[in-house]
């Protein structure tokens, strides 16, 4: 519980620009999540902490880190979970001037089982499309 509470007040804050602050809780929260072994708050927790690095423009680190949290997740990970983890994965492969790999993370969320049933994740990973397909 303790850590389920760390990543989503490490997310508000992270929402709020107060990164430093996000970044101690969300380290906290993988930390507990890793040691608690629940491997979907750990990749939450990851995927929140790979969005700080992004926003503070270490990129290669954020994809990393993301791609840790991906790795993590099991096939009976929630669907809302896998598209979260690969909108924000895909968006900081964007960032980084990378839009095939991009690409693939926003097309693979839309493409999970029942993804259309996830309205936040669905409309960013269409966002994160027409931003790639505005790029050229």
């Amino acid at each position: 519980m303790i850590s389920n509470a760390l990543c989503f007040t490490g997310d508000a804050l992270l929402a709020l620009d107060r990164h430093t602050e996000a970044t101690e809780l969300l380290l906290r929260a993988v930390r507990l999540a890793r040691e608690a072994e629940d491997l979907a708050l750990y990749a939450a927790s990851l995927s929140r902490l790979a969005t700080v690095a992004h926003l503070q423009g270490s990129l290669h680190s954020a994809v990393d880190i993301h791609r840790e949290a991906l790795s993590t997740l099991t096939p009976s990970a929630s669907t809302w979970l896998e598209m979260e983890v690969r909108v924000r994965l895909g968006a900081t492969y964007a960032a980084a001037g990378r839009p095939t790999e991009a690409r693939h993370e926003f097309e693979t969320a839309l493409a999970l089982p029942a993804a259309a049933d996830h309205p936040r994740q669905y409309g960013r990973a269409h966002g994160g499309l027409r931003a790639l397909d505005a790029a050229g």
